[in-house]
């Protein structure tokens, strides 16, 4: 894969996004605050309540499914809203893709991920963005207070990865996080920490990489979004003093 913004959107993601916009539900204002990208480690055809949207693999083509209602996370309901990210769920939103079952940083497994169906989750990340007016490469909050480099400001998006995530959540807190540091979790959550399959596992570079091109490409989504509702409101506006 080599996902590349700044260049053209896929037709049929960001048509897929506009439907999805249409049938997402409203939410209280400003009560989403951000997302986490998430691939399911199942194989493609299964969606899980642990998300709330998710691009999946069916009948020879991608799709865009809303998988548990926002309502939930956005409301800060313990008891219902989508578990996706280790304390991290009220006001969030978890966006995944199908597939990577049995999947190593080396094989990416019987369902691997792959280009097209990366566009499509980037694509309904970026539809949930536009949807809920969270600004897709913003910096937010240290929500553990770890310690970040410098190089790296607070270490926080408003959009991450679910490998970011688990960078930045402290030693000893929760099994398979705090990753690719020295004493991490050898079995730690990788979502997204690489474009492709690779000989050496990947590391905080690399992980945080990741993640700055995903965040590029939903803006160049949301922006794609944006321009044609605003191009479909000036025609019904149009039509309407016709």
């Amino acid at each position: 894969m080599n996902i590349q913004p700044g260049t053209p959107v896929l037709p049929e993601a960001l048509a897929a996004a506009e439907a999805f916009i249409k049938a997402a539900p409203d939410v209280e204002t400003g009560s989403i605050h951000r997302l986490y990208l998430h691939w399911t480690v199942a194989n493609f055809g299964c969606t899980f309540h642990d998300y709330n949207g998710e691009a999946d693999f069916e009948n020879g083509k991608w799709v865009l499914k809303l998988t548990h209602t926002p309502v939930d996370n956005a409301n800060a309901d313990q008891q219902k809203e989508a578990a996706h990210t280790f304390h991290r769920n009220s006001h969030a939103l978890g966006v995944s893709i199908a597939g990577m079952d049995a999947a190593t940083c080396r094989d990416f497994g019987p369902h691997a991920i792959n280009q097209h169906g990366i566009e499509h989750m980037l694509a309904l990340a970026a539809a949930f963005c536009v949807k809920y007016d969270v600004q897709a490469d913003a910096e937010a909050p240290n929500v553990f207070g770890v310690h970040v480099e410098p190089q790296w400001g607070t270490g926080e998006h408003t959009v991450m990865t679910h490998a970011e995530a688990a960078l930045m959540t402290p030693s000893g807190t929760f099994p398979h996080y705090f990753c690719f540091k020295s004493g991490s979790d050898p079995d730690c959550r990788w979502d997204h920490a690489t474009q492709n399959p690779q000989n050496e596992k990947p590391d905080e570079a690399e992980a945080r990489a990741t993640g700055d091109i995903y965040r590029r490409r939903i803006h160049d989504y949301a922006l794609a979004l944006k321009t044609t509702n605003a191009t479909v409101l000036v025609v019904e506006n149009t039509l309407s003093k016709a």
